[in-house]
């Protein structure tokens, strides 16, 4: 979607596990970036947020998958 290239449903499935990780964390994710950055660090590098330790597992198990760790 950001380089203007086909895209499938994985799209949706990552923006579900930003949402799980947000209401988890009570935060957004990669706040030292701007939007640009953040979107061109996922689609380019593979970063991702970070699962904290104390994350329930079974949300750490279903968050796993979805962000791509």
């Amino acid at each position: 979607m950001i380089q203007h290239r086909p895209y499938t449903q994985k799209v949706d499935v990552y923006s579900f596990g930003i949402v799980l990780w947000e209401l988890i964390n009570g935060m957004l994710p990669f706040l030292n970036m701007t939007a640009v950055q953040a979107a061109f660090a996922v689609v380019n590098k593979g970063v991702r947020p970070v699962i904290p330790n104390d994350c329930l597992p079974v949300l750490s198990e279903i968050m796993n998958p979805l962000l791509g760790h």
